[in-house]
Order: C-alpha cells, then sequence, then structure tokens
C-alpha cells in the first residue's frame, strides 16, 4: 500500500504525522476494508482558500468545508494496468477543521483520525446522502475507530 501525505499549508499539525502515523491510519483502515496491498492514496492538507476554491468547482459551494474526497473509480477494487488500485485523494483543511464542532466524543481518536476514516471510506464509496447509506457509513466509520483506538491504546 501506497499512502502519499502532504502538508501543503502552514497549519501546524501537531506531531499528527511523525513516523508515518497517518500513513499506519491509512492503511489500517484499507487493511479492515479487505483491500489490496497494491492500493494508492493521497491525504492532501491544504488551506482554507484552495478548499474553498476546491469546494466550489466540484460542489458548487462557494465555502470552505473540512474534507473533500475524491475517488479515481467508481470501485476500490479495479486495477490499473500496471496492478496498482488508485483510489483517490483526500483534501482537509486543519484551519476548517479547527473551527468546526464535531460530535465524535464517544472514542478516544483525534478528529483528524476521524477524517481520514471518513474520507477513505468515501473513496471506496461510503456516501452519507440518504439515511440508510449514512447509517451503514457511520457504523462502519465507528467499527474501525474503535478497532484503532483499541490498537493504539496497547
Amino acid at each position: 500500500m501506497h499512502i502519499f501525505v502532504e502538508n501543503s499549508c502552514d497549519h501546524n499539525l501537531q506531531g499528527l504525522n511523525s513516523n508515518g502515523y497517518l500513513e499506519h491510519l491509512a492503511k489500517f483502515v484499507l487493511h479492515e476494508l479487505n483491500l489490496s496491498e497494491n492500493c494508492e492514496l493521497s491525504l492532501v492538507f491544504i488551506s482554507e482558500l484552495e478548499m474553498q476554491a476546491l469546494n466550489l468547482e466540484f460542489r458548487g459551494k462557494d465555502e470552505p468545508t473540512d474534507i473533500l474526497s475524491f475517488n479515481v473509480n467508481d470501485d476500490c477494487v479495479t486495477p490499473e494496468p500496471d496492478g496498482r488500485v488508485l483510489l483517490g485523494d483526500i483534501y482537509i483543511a486543519p484551519s476548517v477543521v479547527d473551527t468546526f464542532e464535531y460530535a465524535y466524543s464517544d472514542i478516544q481518536t483525534s478528529i483528524y483520525e476521524r477524517l481520514v476514516i471518513h474520507g477513505i471510506l468515501h473513496l471506496c464509496g461510503f456516501d452519507h446522502c440518504i439515511e440508510e447509506d449514512a447509517l451503514v457509513m457511520e457504523a462502519k466509520e465507528q467499527d474501525i475507530a474503535v478497532k484503532w483506538s483499541d490498537l493504539n491504546k496497547l
């Protein structure tokens, strides 16, 4: 699995990616989803202005948001001719994240960990536009977050 992490904004991520922490998290999520070892994805931290521009271009909303995910394929199993499975890109705007209030107080994961899990689920076809789909996605996100939290307590 290849996870590319880029911090292209001036935001201090408080050591969140020291020692490849985010890469380990992303690989854990992909493993929990039973995905190929050939998967690739990018995790990019961007400024509020960059996020607003992406949100306007792709969702028609002229405002920043905390996270956007762009999948390469409609499924997350179709390999490229070279065998790689390109999942897509996840963009997170830390300055926006820091202004939101999230309802993830039930377990000991950071909001950034939850957003990475959430973004990867979107890359793999999970969605929350319809209530039924939202319940499935939320349950999967919660399950993975709990397992990740338990693993990191050791």
